[in-house]
């Protein structure tokens, strides 16, 4: 078993090794691992930098999918012809649902007091039998002061 795990590194790290479908058949888990580890990683940074927003989540989709696609076709020279689609997504929606996770996990325990008042606001809301229109207006001006939109 280890010593088809070292194949298997040493395969990956060979540059301009022009793998195929027969010399290196696991090259799609190579790619499925590598882009978990880049989700993982950028998970950590964002969650740990305090980043929320929408083109976060954009360029994560470009890392996940574009990084380990050019490591493939520039650095081992796969000819695309061979794996087919294989080399495209093997992968990506595990690896965006793992930075999705981890960068929400991680944000939200930096910022614990802010989730504890945004559940302060919901409940004084949304009591039961509260059906006044202006129940919610507290909330809406608080979502507006934070809003980055």
């Amino acid at each position: 078993m280890l010593e088809k795990v070292k194949a298997t590194i040493g395969k990956a790290l060979s540059v301009n090794s022009k793998p195929t479908e027969e010399t290196f058949s696991e090259l799609p888990d190579v790619l499925i691992w590598f882009r978990a580890v880049l989700g993982l990683t950028y998970g950590i940074f964002m969650g740990l930098k305090g980043i929320r927003s929408g083109p976060a989540l954009v360029q994560a989709v470009n890392l996940i999918v574009f990084i380990p696609f050019m490591y493939s076709r520039f650095y081992l020279g796969v000819e695309m012809d061979h794996f087919a689609s294989q080399i495209y997504f093997s992968g990506t929606f595990n690896a965006l649902a793992l930075f999705l996770l981890i960068w929400i996990c991680l944000y939200t325990a930096e910022h614990e007091e802010d989730e504890n008042q945004l559940a302060a606001l919901l409940v004084s809301s949304s009591k039961v039998g509260d059906l006044r229109p202006d129940a919610a207006v507290p909330l809406m001006e608080a979502v507006a002061e934070e809003s980055e939109f």
